[in-house]
């Protein structure tokens, strides 16, 4: 999964990595967050950012059959992996 800085909406932003990771094997997903959703006061918009992640991975066949490695750029990234972090101590899942 390519998390995304803030800013990086354009689809060629993260396309790079995305194609380097397909020439030597790898399937990416990547995902974005708005700036507003990232740098709100409050936790919740990034915790439905975070759930609709999850969601549209496991609608996929993605997760949680595969393991899934994050690539993580920026604030953007890890805000997702924040609350990925508080989620797994939250869900067994």
């Amino acid at each position: 999964m390519l998390l995304g800085w803030v800013g990086a909406e354009r689809d060629g932003a993260l396309l790079k990595y995305a194609q380097l990771l397909a020439q030597h094997g790898y399937p990416s997903v990547r995902s974005v967050q708005p700036t507003a959703t990232a740098f709100s006061p409050f936790e919740a918009p990034r915790r439905r950012w975070t759930l609709a992640l999850l969601a549209a991975l496991e609608a996929s066949g993605l997760w949680p059959r595969r393991r899934l490695v994050l690539y993580c750029f920026s604030n953007g990234g890890a805000f997702v992996v924040e609350q990925l972090l508080l989620l797994a101590e939250q869900d067994e899942r």
